[in-house]
């Protein structure tokens, strides 16, 4: 996460960036995005532009570790906007990118804590929501990583 303000800068890593947790667990998203009626490959804008995630998998030569954006164009005027703006692109099967990206298929989950943290928002200052709710996610995490890890010692 890297934020620049006009004098300052805010620079942290995707594990211990608060607000990147938050919403990489679906915590901090619109209500919309639990029920989205936009949620197919066959869509009514022109173009869809989402993080490729999985490229490593599908195409590892072209990985940087920086990020790689996946577009799916939906129309012909996409696809003309598509080749005059954009000069490095590769042709990718729709069902690769499905499956490292089943955002673009389906809705988020909504997390059973979403509702009280948006109210303990309100009344609460960052520190205390840090502390409830982006430590607890860490928390878990170690957690069902360290279960995964004595399941396979104990079978």
């Amino acid at each position: 996460m890297y934020i620049q303000f006009s004098k300052k800068y805010y620079i942290k890593k995707l594990k211990s960036d608060p607000y990147l947790q938050l919403f990489l667990h679906d915590v901090c998203l619109r209500p919309s995005c639990y029920n989205c009626s936009f949620k197919d490959t066959h869509r009514i804008s022109d173009i869809t532009i989402a993080d490729f995630w999985g490229i490593h998998n599908i195409m590892p030569d072209i990985d940087d570790d920086k990020g790689i954006s996946c577009v799916i164009i939906h129309s012909k005027k996409g696809e003309e906007l598509f080749n005059k703006v954009v000069k490095n692109k590769f042709k990718v099967n729709i069902n690769d990118i499905k499956k490292y990206n089943p955002a673009i298929i389906k809705s988020a989950q909504k997390p059973f804590n979403r509702d009280a943290f948006f109210n303990d928002l309100k009344y609460n200052n960052f520190k205390v929501i840090k502390r409830k709710y982006y430590y607890s996610y860490i928390y878990n995490t170690y957690k069902e990583k360290a279960l995964k890890i004595f399941r396979i010692f104990w079978r």
